[in-house]
């Protein structure tokens, strides 16, 4: 979405668009995360909420409106709560 023009879009509609980069995460490893019973990489699940929730929380601290494209549905489980909590 982002290589196909999503920011410009917004901008003409009237919006400041400020894009931060990709996050891929790529220094968190699975590596070594065993499954806990069904949980499967459940440290590496753990980081990126951990890490996508401080971006996110970051932005909406500062009064920005985040969007978040892409990744695994479990992520919304922590950037939606960190908006509600840090823009208040």
């Amino acid at each position: 979405m982002v290589d196909a023009g999503l920011s410009e879009q917004l901008t003409e509609l009237g919006w400041k668009v400020e894009f931060d980069g990709h996050h891929q995460f790529e220094e968190i490893s699975a590596a070594s995360d065993p499954p806990i019973g069904k949980l499967k990489n459940p440290r590496l699940v753990s980081k990126v909420t951990e890490a996508v929730a401080r971006t996110v929380g970051g932005h909406a601290k500062k009064g920005q409106l985040p969007v978040t494209l892409g990744g695994d549905h479990s992520l919304v489980c922590f950037s939606t709560p960190s908006c509600h909590f840090f823009s208040r």
